[in-house]
């Protein structure tokens, strides 16, 4: 369920949209995986009893991820390519991946998904974001000139 937290850096918008959008399926991809949601369910299950369970998958799956995903972004901030607070675009990003799929899939209300539709929700979450977060205007290109 972990995924290669080296992200390959963004040089444009469309590379950033391509990086987003690899990320995107390959979360969906991994924790739609039948053993790792019997994980999530078995966390659940034991937290009372062992809590530590619940919290080794949080810390090394989930914030390693979401780290991942916050750097990416802040470095493509830095280059220019979008506007925004890195760990609140992460976190928007995953919202916007998940909906409430994870919770349906945890009570076996829905199935996993396809790898096609996987990819068109990675997508449109990469779209949407994308939307909600603009490539910020150069310095002075607002101004007219006289």
């Amino acid at each position: 369920m972990r995924l290669p937290l080296e992200l390959r850096p963004a040089d444009d918008r469309r590379s950033l949209a391509d990086t987003l959008a690899e990320f995107g399926t390959a979360v969906l991809y991994g924790v739609s995986q039948p053993k790792v949601l019997a994980l999530f369910r078995l966390a659940i299950a034991e937290v009372d009893r062992t809590p530590t369970v619940a919290q080794t998958l949080h810390s090394n799956a989930r914030k390693a991820n979401r780290a991942a995903l916050t750097d990416f972004l802040a470095a493509a901030q830095a280059r220019g390519l979008i506007a925004g607070e890195p760990a609140v675009m992460a976190t928007q990003f995953l919202a916007l991946l998940w909906g409430d799929l994870l919770i349906q899939m945890l009570l076996r209300v829905a199935d996993t998904p396809s790898r096609p539709e996987i990819e068109r929700r990675s997508r449109s979450a990469t779209e949407m974001l994308l939307r909600l977060y603009p490539q910020p205007k150069p310095v002075g290109s607002s101004l007219s000139k006289k």
